[in-house]
C-alpha cells in the first residue's frame, strides 16, 4: 500500500502573504509616510493666519481700552463721592460754629460780660467783630446799670446758601431775659441769620442781623 506524502510551498524566506493587519500590527513605513501630510496639515492648523492675529490683537487693544475707561469712572466717581463728603462737613461745620456764636451773642450776663464778649469776639470776623467791639463798652455800660442777664439757645438751624468758602445760616433762637425791670425770666424769640466764612481753618461769623 502506497501512501503520498503532500508538499506545502512556503513563500521564500518566510514572509507571510497575508497584507491585512491584525489588532496588534503597527504599520510600516509606507504607513508613517502616508500620514506625514495629514500631520503637517494639523500643524498648518494650529498656527494662526497673520489676520486672525491680527484680529485678536483688537480685541486685546478693545478690552485694555473698556478698563481703563471703567477706572476713569470709577475715579471720577469716587472725587465725586469724596467732594459731596467734604461739602457736605463744610456745611455742617458752618452750622456749628453759627450755633456756638448764636448762643454766645444771645448769653451776656453783666457779672461776666468781659468774658461773654470776648466769646463773640472770638468766634467774629469783618463788619460783625468791628461793629461789636466799636459798641461793647456802651453794652456793658446798659447792661450794668439794668443788672441784665440773657441765656441764649438754638432751636434750629440751616444753611440757606454756601459755597466753598462762605456760608448763610438761619438760626432760630430763644434767650431767658432777666433784669431789673423783669426779676422773672422773660421768654424773648430771635431768628438771626448769620453770614460765615472759612478763614484760616475756622468758621467765623461776618455778619449778624435779626430777620422776621
Amino acid at each position: 500500500m502506497t501512501s503520498s506524502t503532500e508538499t506545502h510551498a512556503e513563500p521564500a524566506g518566510g514572509a507571510a502573504t497575508d497584507t491585512g493587519a491584525g489588532p496588534g500590527a503597527q504599520p510600516g513605513p509606507a504607513a508613517h509616510r502616508g500620514a506625514e501630510p495629514a500631520a503637517g496639515a494639523a500643524g498648518d492648523r494650529a498656527a494662526p493666519s497673520p489676520r486672525l492675529r491680527r484680529a485678536w490683537l483688537l480685541v486685546d487693544l478693545a478690552l485694555v481700552a473698556l478698563v481703563l475707561a471703567a477706572l476713569v469712572v470709577v475715579g471720577i466717581t469716587a472725587r465725586g463721592v469724596l467732594q459731596d463728603r467734604s461739602d457736605d462737613q463744610a456745611r455742617a461745620d458752618a452750622v456749628a460754629a453759627a450755633r456756638r456764636l448764636a448762643v454766645s451773642f444771645t448769653s451776656l450776663d453783666y457779672r461776666s460780660y468781659d468774658h461773654d464778649a470776648a466769646a463773640v469776639v472770638a468766634g467774629a470776623s469783618g463788619t460783625l467783630k468791628q461793629e461789636f467791639s466799636q459798641q461793647s463798652a456802651a453794652l456793658k455800660k446798659a447792661m450794668t446799670s439794668n443788672r441784665s442777664v440773657t441765656k441764649g439757645s438754638v432751636l434750629d438751624a440751616a444753611v440757606v446758601a454756601a459755597d466753598s468758602d462762605s456760608a448763610r445760616v438761619l438760626l432760630v433762637v430763644d434767650a431767658d431775659v432777666t433784669n431789673t425791670s423783669a426779676p422773672t425770666p422773660t421768654a424773648r424769640h430771635y431768628r438771626i441769620q448769620l453770614d460765615m466764612s472759612h478763614q484760616h481753618g475756622r468758621w467765623l461769623g461776618t455778619n449778624l442781623s435779626f430777620v422776621g
